[in-house]
Order: C-alpha cells, then structure tokens, then sequence
C-alpha cells in the first residue's frame, strides 16, 4: 500500500500489511507523522437539482433557504474563499442531441429549446445573489415517466472548472428518481468519476425515491465519502417520503443539515446535531454510528 497525501505528487510511505494479522474490527490507523493537514481555504459547493414536475417541493425549500445556509457558513468560516453551481436537469426525450456520457471532458451536446430542456447549466459564481436569482428563475415540470436523466446532470456538474488545491468539493444530487436502468452503469462510473477528481456527492432523496434510487445514491455517497441524505414526512412538506431502509437516523431540519455538512467539511470534523436541533430519533443513534 502506497500513501500519497493530498495535493502530494510525492508519495510519503509505503506499508505492507497482512490482514489475518488484523483485530475484529478490521481498524488501521497510518500516522504520517512529517506531513501537515490544513483546512480547506477553498468551498466548491454544486446543487445538481432533478427539476421534473414531482420536485416543485424541493427546488422551492432549496430557493428559498440558500442565502440563509450560506450566510451561516460564512459567518463561522469568513477566511474560506466560496463559490456556487447549478445544474438542473429533467428527463431524455425529443429535444435536441443529447451527448454520451463519458469520462469528464466528453459530455456532448446538451439541447435546450424555450422552457424544455434535459440539462440547464449555470457556470461557478461567487455571488450569493447570482446564484439565488438563478435558482428563483427555475420551475418544476415535465419528467412523465419515473425515472430521469440523473446521469446527463451529474455528468455536466463533474466536467465544470472546478477549483483545484485545498478546497472542499461538496454536489448535493436533489431527486426523487434514479436513472434509467440502461444508464445505471454510467452512474456509478460518474462516482468513481467524482471520487477521483476529489467531489463528494450528497444525495438527497426526495419523496418518492424507491429502492433502486435509494441504493443507487447510498452507493454513490459510499463512493465519493458523501452521505445519504433524505427527506421526511415530518415538515407536513410535498408528497409522502419512505422511510430509509437503515437501522437508525435523527431527523433535523434540512437547512442546518445541510449547513453542518459543509462545516463538516471545512472544519475536519464531523459536526453532529444539538439535542434542540433533534426532532426525531429512530433506533440508537451515536455520533454518526449505530449502537
């Protein structure tokens, strides 16, 4: 095994390891005791929004709490440069010529006629107020059948200029259905994609989501160090959500999950919920763990 620190060419140790001589736990633990982490100076922060005509719900609460969420973070993290995308995307169908998805640099042509498009595509910016005037001018509609073209939209989000260096990579995936099955594949290929190239994906999954889309986006988190994320019945908020087939979760608001996320990534550590934040445990919850 090679040890290569971040933003490393060189690789710093090379260690041998023999897995029957390993505990229960199957835990290593490799100090690198020469080299110096430091905190991210950089947030990347990618919205990849399914905008099919089930996601009103959604595309409204993200409109509507970003600056608030942003505002948050750079009160805590005013020394860390941040820029915003968005890509929106629908489903395949009759409009114009839709590229193959490959690896990053070869996504095709993506049409866009009037109001129907399958990828709508928004550049990084460092202003809080582009990107709220971007997500404001955006409606949910079309879609028909239940799946998408998640693939096309996570394929333009990764081929974007992203920032290299110390940054923190974060793509929150917002649906409410997977791929269809003939692009499945490519899903997984565009997370080994991401994991690559250094973006954590952050599914969140809408109401709606079944078990081929849930698996799908855990997969896809796992892939990428992300985490699956979903929305509850507990707001009152859009359709009925399915319970997620894991053994325990706290439910909080959305916007300071999303708000813990990110300082999460920022600051090294996982940021857990206040008690107050909590408004629903189910099974034994720890710290990210279940006891």
């Amino acid at each position: 095994m090679v040890i290569t620190p971040p933003d490393s060419e060189v690789p710093s140790a090379e260690v041998s390891l023999n897995l029957d001589d390993l505990d229960d736990n199957r835990f290593i633990e490799i100090m690198l005791e020469e080299e110096i982490d430091s905190l991210p100076s950089a947030l990347e922060l990618m919205f990849v929004i399914d905008t099919t005509g089930s996601m009103g719900d959604e595309l409204k609460y993200i409109t509507t709490e970003f600056e608030s969420i942003i505002e948050t973070i750079q009160t805590e993290y005013d020394e860390v440069s941040m820029r915003f995308g968005l890509v929106l995307y629908r489903d395949v169908g009759d409009v114009g010529d839709v590229g193959d998805v490959g690896d990053v640099g070869d996504v095709g042509d993506v049409g866009d006629v009037g109001d129907e498009y399958v990828v709508r595509n928004f550049d990084f910016t460092d202003s809080i107020d582009e990107m709220k005037n971007q997500l404001a001018d955006q409606v949910a509609s079309g879609g028909g059948d239940y799946p998408a073209a998640m693939e096309q939209g996570l394929s333009t989000a990764l081929n974007a200029q992203w920032v290299g260096g110390n940054a923190a990579r974060l793509l929150f995936l917002v649906t409410d259905a997977p791929p269809h099955d003939e692009n499945l594949s490519d899903s997984f290929i565009l997370a080994q994609t991401a994991r690559q190239i250094g973006v954590n994906i952050y599914p969140l999954a809408a109401s709606g989501v079944a078990d081929i889309a849930e698996n799908l986006m855990r997969s896809m988190a796992i892939i990428t160090h992300g985490r699956y994320l979903f929305l509850t019945d507990d707001s009152g908020v859009g359709n009925s959500h399915a319970e997620p087939s894991i053994p325990c979760y706290v439910v909080t608001r959305l916007d300071s999950l999303i708000v813990r996320i990110i300082s999460s990534a920022l600051s090294g550590n996982r940021v857990e919920p206040e008690e107050e934040q909590i408004i629903r445990e189910v099974g034994t919850y720890m710290e990210g763990e279940c006891s």
